[in-house]
């Protein structure tokens, strides 16, 4: 089993973003392994202090599988933010490759 995040993307209501639009952030979870993984999870650090998003049932990526995950998050405060995402936060599966988990992506978020 080897988890790894693809294609991390965000999608904007408008360019630039601002204060309190809704963010959707999406991404791929890919199984380079041999074995399904039946618990797959996933973590985003919003990079604002706020609370990390996350999925809180697990998702089934079978061998050789891709599966599309999605989250929503909207800021409070104008800034530049780095998003975290770590797959198998916890270390819950165990991986041939545990060092390619994560990925980060980058936000402005303009004032009103």
């Amino acid at each position: 089993m080897d988890l790894s995040p693809g294609a991390f993307a965000k999608s904007f209501p408008s360019d630039p973003v601002f204060v309190g639009d809704s963010i959707i952030v999406s991404f791929e979870i890919r199984n380079s392994g041999n074995e399904s993984v039946p618990n797959a999870f996933y973590r985003i650090s919003r990079g604002d202090g706020g609370p990390d998003l996350g999925n809180n049932a697990p998702i089934v990526v079978g061998p050789g599988e891709t599966v599309f995950a999605s989250d929503v998050l909207t800021y409070a405060a104008p800034g530049n933010y780095t998003l975290n995402l770590t797959l198998d936060p916890d270390g819950a599966v165990n991986e041939t490759d545990e060092g390619n988990n994560w990925m980060t992506t980058f936000i402005v978020v303009g004032d009103v």
